[in-house]
C-alpha cells in the first residue's frame, strides 16, 4: 500500500523536504571540505569547529541581514526543545546546547531541529504545532544558507 501525502499542509511538508535535504548537503559539504570529527573511523561532520571558524562572519550577518537576524532571534528566543524520555513517557525539556561560541550553539539548535524532525519528534497523527514547526524550519534554512555564504571551501563541496 502507498501513501498518500504526509499531512494537510503540503506547504509545511515542503519546507521539512527542503531542510532534510539543505542539511543533508551541508552535512557532506562540512566532511568533504574537512571538517571532521576524527581522521580514521566514522565520518562525521565537525559543526563545531565549523562554527569557531564562522563566528564572526556569522555576527556580521546577524548585525547586517535583517533576515539573518530574524531567524537568530526566533531561535535564540524560542529555541527547539529536546525530546526525552522519563517513567516510559514522552515529554520535551529545555536544554541549552554545550558550545564555545554563539555560532556553536546556533548551529547545534539548528541540528536539534532536524534532529527532531528526522527522529519522529515532530509528528503524531500530522504535523505537531505546524506554526512553530514552520518558523523553526524556515529559521533554520535562513541560517544554512548563511552559513555556506561564510565559507568559500563549505560552499564550494556543497555545490560541487
Amino acid at each position: 500500500m502507498l501513501l498518500g501525502p504526509f499531512s494537510d499542509l503540503p506547504e509545511l511538508d515542503e519546507i521539512a523536504h527542503r531542510m532534510f535535504r539543505q542539511f543533508a548537503r551541508m552535512e557532506y559539504a562540512l566532511k568533504a571540505a574537512g571538517y571532521l570529527k576524527r581522521e580514521d573511523g566514522r565520518a562525521e561532520a565537525n559543526w563545531s569547529a565549523f562554527a569557531a571558524d564562522i563566528d564572526e562572519g556569522l555576527r556580521n550577518a546577524f548585525i547586517e541581514d535583517a533576515e539573518v537576524f530574524a531567524a537568530v532571534a526566533y531561535i535564540g528566543l524560542k529555541p527547539p526543545k529536546k525530546q526525552m524520555v522519563r517513567k516510559g513517557a514522552l515529554y520535551w525539556r529545555e536544554t541549552p546546547p554545550e558550545a564555545t561560541t554563539a555560532s556553536g550553539v546556533l548551529l547545534m539548535y539548528v541540528s536539534r531541529v532536524r534532529n527532531n524532525l528526522f527522529h519522529g519528534g515532530k509528528f503524531s497523527n500530522g504535523w505537531l504545532d505546524p506554526e512553530r514547526s514552520r518558523n523553526l524550519l524556515r529559521h533554520c534554512l535562513t541560517i544554512l544558507d548563511c552559513c555556506l555564504r561564510l565559507s568559500d571551501r563549505v560552499r564550494d563541496a556543497f555545490e560541487h
